[in-house]
């Protein structure tokens, strides 16, 4: 650009015409201007009209001058601006920037009493301004949490339903309750999240401490009564205290007498739905559930709790782990080749980790270090067994036994090589499941059945033939294990007939009922639509306030890149690559319906649900967004999907809330208070409702 102070808004594209003139795109809107080179009045223009409505004032921050041009930029400092050495500095200007340094990087805080910090925030800078102390950056650190709180609650207004999901860990002797919220962006149908509180919890892990926790917080940001359901794992202290104090329960409200402790006993063994005391087991990444918070000073108070969804990722973990190895104890051929295969890969594991001479051996042989699958994490296990069978496809396993025998090391038999490839093939589907459920960009309630029968259905084929289309020779017990322990009550064989989570799945336009098997089943699922279509009420449109968020309530977005942290540094979140959407296509498979209707403003519910049914669209934001004059396809529908699918089907979102607090739960940060680690990591995961 000629003048270097309008870089952070456009970006020169290509000179034109004669060469006096050139066209520039803007940053903000993307659209492309074009300008003389020795006037920038047009470039003046765009800012102060269309979107951008800048002000005089603004405009004169720039400070540019046409009779100034910027001298010729090098490659070296093209994107130096003077714009940054003119503009005066102060100290707001410092303060923002140690802040976002030290709570966006879970920097030590006493940084900030350190001279070499100071040396270089200052250098250049005026004499009067300062870095401050420790306890100066403490005082700005409560102002930042009480705005972040503030800019969170007007966003959360603004929504009619919102879901959340809770866990409760431990880390060097300290248990935390996290919770984090889930909304649909009602324009862009784009999942919005953020983190609602890390508490810290004392005290015996039970139902009703818990419980008042959960309202507590659920209170905090008035959306007690916007929740549309609450995801946790199956630890029967989270399931009796969302039975005993479910909303819908006459009984709620009445005080903590005589409940019990909340642990999975004879007498609360009916309330958790017959699970089975392995699903109380959870260890993750060294964090462990623990015991839970204080006595509450008030233990008449009124305490509800919305509608519970267990976590379809924690089930099929479950699958995946604990049940498989009952087909260890019913072959026991089966059995025989696992041992020996398993503890050939875990002797290749240990000896990577504990020897430098064969972690170099092994990634000089195969061109990478062997993944190491955890102790707690079923699909890390899979994921490490896959990559064996890829480093042994091809050669049938000569350079990978070549290069383990170099370091003493036993090779793989020819039988186990073949096992490990059953072994994969077989639980691919179980794998690709787990994936796409813990999944949270772009994922809904109602993607959960239709993902269970998928994986049954894919299990069922892989069970009579591998991949080259001869039988299994080993692993068939694993994959009759694995169907057989889908519809088990301890697993998913009473949510598959839960009606909320089937209509789910029919207001999702990429299923709809393509999943279902039974036709008689397809009309009662109809029907049950149609009725929940008839009791809407089409009088307030959610596209307005209070379903569509207000462009004040995006306006942060904007600042901070348009996610939270939440969403940015979720592992398994990326946006789908064309190939991982064919293999989803694929592990789907359903057959969908390719004919199409017109809309009626005056159509009974029953002619919208079957019109929905049969249009050929799979697009969530053709079939319930908006059309420029405000009206949508489907609003009855529009409504219902909001209604069952804002939740989502994993708790995965609240693990990533610690797994990403970055190391504020590493050693070093045992010494801060309890207040301080969650204001810390609430700042951190929630930048874009603080930073401006």
């Amino acid at each position: 650009m000629p003048w270097a102070a309008f870089n952070a808004t456009f970006e020169f594209v290509a000179d034109v015409g004669d060469g006096k003139n050139f066209e520039a795109k803007c940053l903000l809107c993307k659209k492309t201007v074009r300008c003389g080179h020795k006037s920038s009045s047009n470039l003046k223009v765009h800012l102060k009209g269309g979107k951008h409505k800048w002000t005089d004032e603004q405009v004169k921050t720039l400070n540019v001058s046409d009779k100034t041009l910027k001298r010729k930029l090098t490659d070296a400092d093209e994107n130096v601006s003077d714009f940054f050495r003119k503009r005066k500095i102060t100290q707001a200007d410092v303060d923002r920037v140690v802040d976002n340094l030290i709570i966006c990087e879970t920097l030590p805080h006493s940084l900030v009493d350190s001279p070499h910090l100071k040396e270089a925030v200052l250098l250049g800078l005026p004499s009067n301004l300062t870095v401050g102390c420790r306890k100066s950056f403490r005082k700005r650190l409560d102002k930042h949490h009480e705005k972040m709180k503030e800019n969170l609650k007007r966003a959360l207004n603004r929504v009619k339903y919102v879901a959340t999901t809770a866990d409760a860990w431990t880390k060097h002797g300290r248990s935390f309750l996290g919770m984090t919220a889930h909304w649909i962006d009602t324009e862009n149908f784009e999942r919005q999240s953020a983190a609602l509180a890390l508490k810290r919890l004392k005290g015996r892990h039970t139902h009703d401490k818990l419980a008042g926790e959960i309202h507590g917080i659920l209170e905090t940001y008035t959306i007690a009564n916007k929740v549309s359901k609450c995801t946790t794992d199956s630890a029967s202290n989270f399931k009796k205290a969302f039975h005993v104090f479910d909303k819908s329960n006459p009984t709620v409200g009445q005080g903590f007498e005589d409940l019990g402790d909340g642990l999975l006993d004879e007498e609360t063994a009916s309330v958790v739905d017959a699970d089975e005391v392995e699903d109380e087991e959870e260890d993750d990444d060294g964090c462990e559930p623990v015991a839970l918070s204080d006595t509450f000073a008030d233990a008449n108070m009124d305490i509800f709790l919305p509608p519970h969804q267990r976590c379809g990722s924690h089930i099929v973990n479950l699958i995946g782990s604990e049940d498989i190895n009952e087909s260890v104890q019913i072959n026991a051929t089966y059995k025989k080749i696992y041992d020996a295969s398993t503890a050939k890969l875990t002797e290749l594991w240990r000896k990577q980790a504990r020897s430098e001479l064969v972690a170099t051996a092994f990634k000089e042989g195969f061109g990478v270090k062997l993944e190491r699958p955890g102790d707690t994490r079923w699909n890390s296990q899979f994921d490490a067994r896959k990559q064996i069978v890829g480093l042994c496809s091809g050669d049938g396993g000569d350079n990978f036994n070549a290069t383990v025998s170099s370091v003493n090391l036993q090779k793989l038999t020819k039988v186990e090589i073949r096992f490990l490839q059953e072994y994969v093939w077989v639980l691919q589907p179980v794998a690709l499941a787990l994936d796409i459920i813990q999944r949270e960009k772009n994922m809904f309630l109602g993607y959960l059945l239709p993902t269970v029968y998928s994986m049954e259905r894919q299990l069922h084929h892989r069970r009579h033939a591998f991949s080259d289309g001869k039988p299994l020779k080993y692993c068939e017990p694993l994959a009759r294990t694995a169907v057989e322990a889908i519809h088990r009550p301890g697993r998913f064989g009473l949510l598959l007939e839960e009606r909320e989570l089937q209509l789910a799945a029919v207001l999702l336009p990429q299923f709809k009922m393509s999943w279902v098997k039974e036709a008689r089943e397809v009309a009662v699922l109809r029907e049950a639509l149609i009725a929940e279509a008839k009791a809407v009420s089409l009088s307030s449109d959610l596209s307005d306030a209070p379903g569509k968020p207000s462009p004040s309530a995006r306006a942060p977005a904007a600042a901070a890149g348009g996610e939270t942290q939440l969403e940015a540094e979720a592992e398994d979140d990326p946006e789908p690559m064309e190939e991982e959407r064919t293999m989803e296509e694929e592990f789907f498979g359903f057959q969908r319906q390719a004919s199409t209707a017109a809309s009626d403003d005056t159509e009974s519910p029953e002619a919208e649900v079957d019109r929905y049914l049969n249009c050929r669209s799979d697009s969530i934001k053709d079939c319930f967004g908006a059309n420029s004059t405000g009206r949508r396809q489907f609003p009855r529908l529009f409504h219902l999907f909001l209604k069952y699918n804002t939740a989502l089907p994993s708790s995965a979102s609240v693990e990533r809330l610690f797994s990403r607090s970055g190391h504020s739960f590493s050693d070093l940060r045992t010494m801060l208070s309890d207040l301080t680690l969650e204001m810390e990591v609430m700042l951190k995961v929630n930048q874009l409702y603080w930073l401006k």
